[in-house]
C-alpha cells in the first residue's frame, strides 16, 4: 500500500471518528502534553546549572499533570506526547507550538512557557459541567402521629461530568429536618438518602416536605436543586384523616413554536397526592384563553396519569403565549398551590408571505454561493485541471471533471447541513436557545472570515495536491476529492449553520435544494471557463481577502438581524 493510500485511509478514519465523537461525546477534557525530558539528551549534564534548570522545569510540569490526572480521574485524559516523536512534531505544527513541554487543552487552549496547577484547574473547570439535582422526595406515609418517626427517601443525581461532593438538606415547610453529605457522586449516577424525621416536638398540622442540594461552585442550572414532596399531616392520634389533593406535575409541549393554522400537542401529567380517589377536570390555557378541558375519572391514591391536549392555532394571533395547566380543584381541597403549573412561553408565528419565502430562498442561494466561492477552491481547481486537462482535451471533458468535483463538494455540504437541520427541527423545545447559539456561531465565523482570529488549522494544501495528482484521473477519485475538500479547505466557513433558524418542516427540502444550487454554481462557472481557469484563479486569489470579508460581513449582518427581530 502506497503512502498516499495510507494517508487517504487515515483521513477517512479521522472524519468518521470525529462524527462518532460528536454523537457519543463524553465531555471528557483532553490535555495533550508535548514533553521533552532533558535527561534523555546525549549531551545532558546533571551537574550543569543550565541543564538542571531545564530538567527541573520539565519535572515540575510533569508532576503537575500527574497530580491533576489523579485529582480529576476519568473527567479528564492526559496524553503524554514526545516532543521529538513524529506525532509530537505533527501536533506542534497543527497547534502552532514552538517550544517543548507545552500543553494543549481540548485542541483549543494552548499554554506555552510556565504554568501552575491552579491555572490549569481554572481552565479545566471551565470545560466541566457541574450539575446536581434532586429527582424525588418520597415519604413513607402521608400521615403520622406526633412523636413518631417518618422516613423520607430523597433521590439525587449527578447530571454533570465530574464527580461531586455536596450536602442535601431535608425540610418540613421552611424548617430543617437534617442534612446528609454525598461524597464523590460519579457522573450520571443516582443515590437515595434516607432522612428520619422525628415528630416528637412538632405541632399538629400539615407540612410540606422538601429537599435541596447545595449549589456547586460554577453550577449554572440550579432550578433542579430543590424539589417539593407531598404534604404530611402530623396529628395527635391515629384517627384517619381525609385529605383531597390533586396536582399538575408537568406540562411538555411537542415543540417550541408553531405556525398559525397548525396544531401543537401538550402532554400534561397529573397526580393524586391525597387520601381519596378523585374525579376532576384538567384545563390547559394559552395566556388567559382556554385551549381545552379533559376529564380524569377515578384517579387512585398516589396514581399519576398523562393527558394529551391538542391546540388548534387557526384563530390565534402571532405572538408569544404563556402555557399553563390547572387541575381541579376538587371538593374540600385546601392545598391548591400545586394545582396549577406554568410551562413558559411558546411562539406562534404567521405563515411566511410569498415575498418572505422568496427572500429566504434568495438568502439560502447566496449562502450556498459563498459557502463555495472560495479563493482556495478556485486555486485547487486550477491545480487539478493542470493535471487532467491538456491542450488536446475537449472542453466538455474539462467541464465534466469540474462538475464531478463539485458534486462531491455538494454532497458533503448538504450532508453536513441536513444533519444540523434535522437536529434543529427535532429540538423545538430548545429552539430559542439554539437560535442564540446559531447567531453566536454566525458572528464567530464572520469575524474569522474578516481575519480577526488566528487559525491553528494544519496546512492541508500540499496533502490535497498530492491526492489530486494521484486520484484526479478517475471520476470516482474526483467525487472523493470534492467531498474531502469541503472539510479540508481553510477558506470555507460552514455558513449553512446560519440558515437553521429559518428552517421549517414545510420548506426545508426547498431550502436545501436552493442552497445546493448556490453551492454548485461556482463549479459550473469554473467548468464553463475551464480554458482560462488559471488566469481566473490568479485574479480571484489576489482578491481573496475582499471575498472573505464580504462573506463575513453578510454572516454578521444576518446574525444581528435574527437577534434584533427574532430574539429581542
Amino acid at each position: 500500500m502506497t503512502l498516499d493510500k495510507v494517508r487517504l485511509l487515515l483521513i477517512l478514519f479521522v472524519f468518521f471518528s470525529a462524527f462518532s465523537e460528536i454523537v457519543h461525546s463524553s465531555n471528557q477534557v483532553i490535555i495533550e502534553f508535548l514533553y521533552w525530558d532533558p535527561s534523555t539528551h546525549p549531551d545532558y549534564c546533571p551537574v550543569c546549572t543550565a541543564w538542571k534548570k531545564l530538567y527541573e522545569k520539565f519535572w515540575t510540569k510533569n508532576e503537575t499533570l500527574n497530580n491533576i490526572q489523579r485529582e480529576y480521574g476519568s473527567a479528564i485524559s492526559v496524553e503524554w506526547i514526545g516532543w521529538n516523536s513524529s506525532e509530537g512534531r505533527d501536533k506542534a505544527a497543527a497547534y502552532n507550538i514552538t517550544s517543548p513541554n507545552s500543553v494543549m487543552i481540548n485542541g483549543e487552549v494552548r499554554i506555552e512557557g510556565e504554568f501552575g496547577e491552579q491555572y490549569l484547574k481554572a481552565i479545566i473547570d471551565g470545560y466541566l459541567i457541574h450539575d446536581v439535582a434532586v429527582l424525588s422526595v418520597v415519604t413513607a406515609s402521608s400521615s403520622v402521629r406526633v412523636g413518631d418517626t417518618l422516613d423520607i427517601n430523597v433521590t439525587v443525581r449527578n447530571k454533570g461530568n465530574y464527580a461531586e461532593s455536596f450536602n442535601v438538606t431535608g425540610y418540613y415547610d421552611s424548617t430543617i429536618i437534617t442534612s446528609c453529605y454525598v461524597d464523590s457522586l460519579e457522573p450520571s449516577v443516582e443515590t437515595t438518602l434516607v432522612f428520619h424525621w422525628d415528630t416528637q416536638k412538632i405541632a399538629e398540622g400539615n407540612y410540606t416536605i422538601s429537599a435541596s442540594a447545595d449549589a456547586l461552585p460554577q453550577e449554572i442550572e440550579t432550578n433542579d436543586n430543590v424539589r417539593n414532596g407531598s404534604v404530611v399531616e402530623v396529628r395527635t392520634s391515629y384517627t384517619p384523616t381525609i385529605r383531597h389533593d390533586v396536582a399538575v406535575i408537568s406540562v411538555i409541549p411537542s415543540q417550541g413554536s408553531v405556525i398559525i393554522g397548525e396544531e401543537m400537542n401538550f402532554a400534561v401529567r397529573i397526580g393524586n397526592k391525597g387520601t381519596e380517589i378523585e374525579s376532576f377536570n384538567v384545563h390547559v390555557f394559552y395566556g388567559e384563553l382556554l385551549v381545552d378541558t379533559l376529564p380524569i375519572v377515578n384517579l387512585g391514591l398516589d396514581e399519576e396519569k398523562t393527558l394529551s391536549f391538542v391546540w388548534d392555532t387557526a384563530n390565534v394571533g402571532a405572538d408569544s403565549y404563556s402555557i399553563s395547566a390547572l387541575a381541579g380543584p376538587v371538593v374540600d381541597e385546601t392545598f391548591v398551590e400545586d394545582n396549577s403549573y406554568v410551562y413558559g412561553k411558546v411562539e406562534v408565528t404567521s405563515r411566511a408571505s410569498p415575498s418572505s419565502n422568496i427572500a429566504i430562498l434568495a438568502l439560502a442561494f447566496s449562502f450556498g454561493f459563498f459557502e463555495t466561492f472560495s479563493p482556495c477552491l478556485i486555486a485547487l481547481m486550477s491545480f487539478i485541471l493542470s493535471y487532467t486537462v491538456g491542450e488536446a482535451t475537449r472542453h466538455r471533458e474539462g467541464f465534466l471533471q469540474v462538475l464531478l468535483f463539485g458534486i462531491g463538494f455538494v454532497i458533503a455540504a448538504v450532508s453536513f447541513g441536513l444533519t444540523l437541520g434535522l437536529m434543529f427541527l427535532f429540538e423545538q423545545t430548545y429552539h430559542r436557545i439554539l437560535t442564540w447559539i446559531v447567531c453566536a456561531l454566525a458572528i464567530f465565523f464572520g469575524l474569522n472570515l474578516l481575519g480577526l482570529f488566528r487559525s491553528i488549522s494544519p496546512e492541508t494544501k500540499p496533502f490535497v495536491q498530492n491526492l489530486s495528482k494521484k486520484y484526479a484521473f478517475t471520476y470516482g477519485g474526483l467525487l472523493l476529492l470534492g467531498f474531502l475538500f469541503y472539510f479540508l479547505d481553510p477558506c470555507i466557513a460552514p455558513v449553512f449553520v446560519a440558515m437553521l433558524p429559518l428552517l421549517t418542516h414545510e420548506y426545508m427540502p426547498l431550502i436545501i435544494v436552493v442552497f445546493s444550487l448556490g453551492v454548485i454554481l461556482p463549479f459550473i462557472l469554473v467548468g464553463v471557463f475551464v480554458t482560462s481557469i488559471s488566469t481566473f484563479a490568479r485574479g480571484t486569489y489576489r482578491h481573496k481577502s475582499k471575498i472573505r470579508a464580504v462573506s463575513g460581513l453578510i454572516l454578521i449582518a444576518y446574525a444581528l438581524y435574527l437577534i434584533i427581530f427574532y430574539l429581542l
